[in-house]
């Protein structure tokens, strides 16, 4: 393969199509329409929707998915055309006359538009940051430009590239392809982003792909695999392409070469589908698991945790816990073995009663502690376990489908699901992903309207803790190397949640208010400040 040849038909290709009408009207509407469409969208004072400014990927995300459906249209419109104009001759004449493999000639012109599409969407970017972005609530961030340039919009470029030069030199009929490409792209943005987690739609819609200031991005590798995908879709339909170009090929196995390597890349691309849709079948599995210890070892009399002393430490993304906790018989007669939930994420390393071993069995989230406990009688335990969470055991009453809907209500943010965070720059643990031993469930998987709270009180001690701020219920003080948190009454469960935390205080008419965020916004701190205390 010729790199000279190829950057010559490149240049001359982009000089062709930059004097074609379509691709000025592209220029314009990607330009103009977009800057002015994002700027009534999200720009001060216009926004409607709270995720479309208060992500920092808010504004890039937008621009880049906007540009992308722009961008489609106009390559079907400007790619189904290749054949027609290889037919005509006239400015490709000279091209067709020189001494080159095909395979140079179809990755030439390719190069070339693909240059044209990249000035542009810069060109787009640039005018989102100055119009949009810096007249917006939203943080600025570039480097989510870029993220969302390359990983978003050159994917679906190349997929859209090639699935149309490979259709119009099968079909031979530009007008079909073109009608069957864009009800694609309409089906691709109304409907596929909703379907099988949205593994088929080329713009990936339908894959979480969102950034948090806080914990980054929300499933970098499932979205990268999705993205690597349809590029090598792409690369592979483009390269296959190459064997319908109506002109005398240099050799016949340079034909076969460039036939064999698109059909392995298409492969390749179907493959990362493959593994994207059964990346889903563990979860399911193990929620599945989860349900039926819960139906195997429940009998409906459950035990009562009176009192509750947690002592928590944390190392990087695990979880060293004690628990000191007074479980009472509450039921009218015997219960043979008392049940305790605990997430199944967290190994338990000892299980005391009085300082002396009791032998229990785990099955999942369940421990069935080999101890009878009479009616009206306690029994004082301390639970020591350790690990990560499992996020899998949270919300097991809603159906697998729900559970992997990425949307949640939104139908174009996919913010994936989330039940708790454990790192050294955040912490979010609550009731529900069961980070504690508990006499019920945080919900009954079986019949969710049975679901009970167990009041207790709580007692929450952080070693060590890694967050500059920690939050809990209660009242709080800390130690020398320790906070506390201390309810003065019984709650149905307790949650922590600490990070990087910067704090602003403000005294309203005899009242201290406390904003603690990663950062005040600018808009939040300059609303703050206009703010007349006098009139409140």
């Amino acid at each position: 393969m010729n790199l000279h040849d190829i950057l010559h038909v490149a240049l001359y290709e982009a000089k062709q199509q930059r004097r074609q009408w379509e691709f000025r009207l592209f220029v314009f509407i990607a330009v103009i329409g977009i800057t002015l469409y994002q700027f009534f969208l999200q720009g001060q004072g216009y926004c409607s929707n709270w995720k479309m400014v208060a992500l920092p990927c808010s504004v890039p995300l937008v621009n880049a998915y906007l540009y992308s459906v722009v961008q489609s249209l106009f390559v079907i419109l400007m790619v189904t055309d290749f054949p027609r104009r290889e037919k005509l001759g006239g400015a490709l004449d000279p091209i067709h006359a020189r001494p080159m493999e095909n395979g140079e000639y179809t990755w030439g012109r390719v190069l070339g538009n693909m240059i044209l599409f990249g000035a542009v969407n810069l060109l787009v970017m640039l005018c989102c940051v100055f119009f949009v972005n810096l007249n917006s609530m939203a943080p600025l961030g570039i480097q989510y430009y870029i993220f969302y340039f390359v990983t978003l919009n050159i994917p679906s470029l190349v997929f859209v590239m090639g699935l149309s030069l490979w259709l119009s030199r099968v079909f031979r009929w530009r007008y079909l392809t073109m009608v069957l490409l864009f009800l694609w792209c309409v089906v691709s943005v109304i409907w596929l982003p909703y379907r099988l987690h949205g593994i088929l739609d080329f713009l990936g819609t339908g894959v979480p792909n969102l950034f948090s200031g806080v914990t980054g991005h929300v499933g970098l590798w499932y979205y990268l695999l999705h993205r690597l995908g349809f590029l090598l879709l792409g690369l592979g339909l483009l390269a296959y392409s190459v064997r319908g170009v109506e002109r005398l090929p240099s050799t016949l196995k340079q034909v076969r070469r460039y036939s064999l390597g698109g059909v392995t890349l298409v492969v390749s691309g179907l493959l990362c589908g493959v593994v994207m849709a059964v990346s889903y079948i563990p979860a399911r599995n193990a929620r599945e698991s989860y349900r039926e210890s819960f139906r195997k070892h429940w009998l409906g009399m459950p035990c009562h945790v009176s009192s509750h002393d947690i002592t928590l430490r944390q190392e990087g993304e695990n979880l060293d816990v004690r628990s000191d906790l007074v479980v009472c018989n509450l039921n009218g007669k015997e219960v043979k073995q008392p049940l305790l939930f605990l997430n199944p994420g967290l190994r338990v390393t000892a299980l005391e009663e009085n300082g002396r071993a009791l032998p229990f069995t785990r099955d999942g989230q369940v421990l069935v502690i080999d101890r009878s406990l009479a009616s009206g009688d306690t029994l004082r335990l301390r639970v020591s376990y350790s690990g990560r969470i499992d996020e899998r055991f949270t919300d097991l009453h809603i159906p697998d489908d729900s559970y992997e809907d990425s949307f949640r209500f939104d139908n174009f943010f996919p913010t994936g699901r989330r039940s708790a965070f454990v790192s050294d720059d955040y912490l979010l643990v609550t009731s529900a992903c069961g980070w504690y031993p508990t006499a019920l469930p945080p919900v009954n998987p079986v019949y969710p309207v049975c679901s009970g709270k167990d009041m207790t009180r709580f007692r929450l001690t952080v070693a060590h803790p890694r967050q500059r701020e920690l939050f809990s219920q209660g009242i709080a003080s800390t130690g020398a190397d320790s906070s506390y948190f201390r309810p003065s009454h019984v709650l149905s469960g307790i949650s922590l949640c600490g990070g990087q935390f910067e704090t602003v205080e403000l005294d309203i008419d005899s009242m201290k208010f406390v904003v603690s965020s990663f950062g005040i916004p600018a808009p939040l701190s300059e609303h703050f400040e206009a703010l007349d205390l006098n009139g409140i």
